[in-house]
């Protein structure tokens, strides 16, 4: 018996405590399994726990993505705004043409300012071409020589 006492103690580090359990009376040894029985019911508590805590450490990661996800559409969607918000300025400024537009006015030179009042006009020569523009168009045709 003290053999086999010897083997399990160099054998596993509960096995010291099974050397000081051989010198303890029954009732002792019956507290010691009830510890023991406590202690599992405890760590099986705080097992429960941790995985409790860690389904709502994954919930929260994925609550941040789904967040983060929709703060960059929030961005997105506000510089589309400002976007459409400036294009609309710059066709209010015709600067830029709108949808329906005759021409597009983004080729053409800006529009002068306000022209003086008709009273002023006629003492002035007014010159119609000087906002001609001239513009060139090409065309390539498929298979032709000039390019």
């Amino acid at each position: 018996l003290a053999s086999s006492s010897s083997s399990r103690s160099s054998s596993s580090p509960t096995a010291m405590a099974d050397v000081d359990d051989e010198h303890l009376t029954a009732a002792e040894i019956r507290a010691r399994i009830a510890e023991q029985v406590a202690m599992i019911g405890t760590l099986q508590e705080e097992a429960v726990t941790a995985d409790r805590d860690i389904a709502e450490a994954s919930e929260r990661q994925r609550l941040r993505r789904e967040l983060d996800e929709k703060r960059s559409m929030v961005a997105n969607f506000g510089a589309l705004v400002r976007h459409k918000q400036s294009y609309r300025r710059k066709i209010d400024a015709d600067v830029a043409s709108g949808p329906g537009a005759p021409d597009d006015l983004s080729l053409l030179p800006p529009t002068k300012k306000k022209r003086a009042p008709s009273s002023s006009l006629a003492k002035s020569t007014i010159s119609y071409a000087s906002d001609v523009v001239k513009r060139e168009f090409c065309r390539a045709c498929p298979g032709s020589s000039r390019s």
